[in-house]
């Protein structure tokens, strides 16, 4: 995750296939990483970017070591593993931009958050 609060990935996922991502979860500044210990909440919104459907109900969804999330102890590294039901197609176009929000609360009141933009390829014989 890099410390701009978007970060759009040139890797083009397929519809329907399970997704990994991989980010830092950072204080304000960034780059100091947030152990898992001091985190009190790091949710996921997974939403179509042009319309904003909310996909597969992911909305505010509790990501902090469940929900297909995992967060080291030290490092602060959140692994998100997304199942085939998050990378469904919402449009009927051939390609459509999926944005997971990610954030996060920690110390008791300081937030973070990043969006990780993804093109996601309709497979047009996958239903």
């Amino acid at each position: 995750m890099s410390t701009s609060p978007r970060e759009t990935l040139t890797k083009i996922y397929a519809e329907k296939k399970t997704a990994e991502f991989t980010a830092t979860i950072t204080k304000r500044d960034g780059v100091t990483p947030v152990p898992s210990a001091n985190l009190d909440a790091v949710t996921l919104t997974l939403y179509e970017e042009s319309g904003g459907e909310v996909i597969n109900s992911r909305s505010a969804d509790d990501i902090k070591d469940t929900g297909g999330g995992t967060i080291h102890a030290t490092s602060g590294l959140l692994t998100l593993l997304l199942s085939p039901d998050d990378m469904a197609v919402v449009l009927s176009g051939r390609f459509e931009m999926h944005v997971a929000l990610i954030e996060w609360t920690y110390d008791g009141t300081q937030e973070g958050g990043q969006e990780i933009a993804f093109m996601v390829r309709n497979l047009v014989k996958v239903s």
